[in-house]
């Protein structure tokens, strides 16, 4: 587990370095290395277990659908003739990702009709938010609106579900996985300043991403380990 790690970080800083010059194929060669060096590390995890949990499958079968998404991501970056069709081909391929965790969440732990009004009630509340939040955060999500604000709804869930999991049951697999989704959240904020913004995308826009989102990733692969 340590070996994938190092290997991860090496790889993912060498990812950073190659786009802060530009998007390339050989770039996102190494995007996705970083995304499968995850899925092993996962992988790695559930083999620890005495019987692989049914947890470990829906991160290994969610890390895959992420690993979709940050080619397709990519790819609009490479081919810009075809960037509508590689932008909703991303946020379908991690808000499929996203949506294993939904199934998995709702039939895994008690959820009476309090907790999912809560849940539904707080999650239209913060996208809510980021809708509101577009113009004073200089953002023009022009034909991507109605999916941004979806793929919101689907990923900002998954994060309340895992603070209720946490809450519910405390553990470090939860503690671990929750603060991975807030890692998430954090790199799709930094992310939309890069895809919609008004301004040029500046360097920090791309490092802080890239520390968000490859740390959410290992946090979300190792949340099978802190499961054994």
């Amino acid at each position: 587990m340590l070996g994938l790690f190092l290997v991860f970080v090496l790889v993912a800083v060498a990812y950073v370095r190659l786009k802060l010059r530009g998007a390339s194929l050989y770039a996102l060669a190494l995007k996705a290395l970083t995304t499968v060096l995850c899925i092993a590390m996962a992988v790695c995890a559930a083999h620890m277990q005495t019987h692989v949990s049914a947890w470990a499958m829906v991160v290994v079968l969610a890390l895959v659908c992420g690993l979709l998404g940050d080619v397709f991501l990519d790819l609009k970056l490479i081919y810009r003739q075809d960037d509508a069709w590689f932008t909703y081909a991303g946020f379908i391929a991690f808000g499929v990702g996203h949506l294993l965790y939904w199934a998995y969440f709702f039939t895994q732990f008690d959820w009476g009709s309090d907790a999912v009004l809560w849940w539904l009630g707080l999650n239209v509340a913060l996208v809510a938010g980021v809708w509101l939040t577009e113009k004073p955060m200089q953002l023009n999500y022009d034909r991507f609106r109605a999916i941004s604000l979806l793929y919101a709804f689907v990923l900002l869930g998954v994060l309340l579900q895992a603070a209720y999991a946490w809450w519910q049951q405390p553990s470090w697999q939860w503690a671990v996985f929750t603060v991975g989704m807030l890692a998430f959240v954090a790199s799709d904020v930094i992310l939309s300043q890069s895809y919609f913004g008004k301004r040029p995308e500046q360097p920090w826009m791309i490092i802080g991403n890239y520390a968000c989102y490859f740390g959410a990733q290992c946090l979300v692969a190792w949340s099978v380990w802190a499961s054994v």
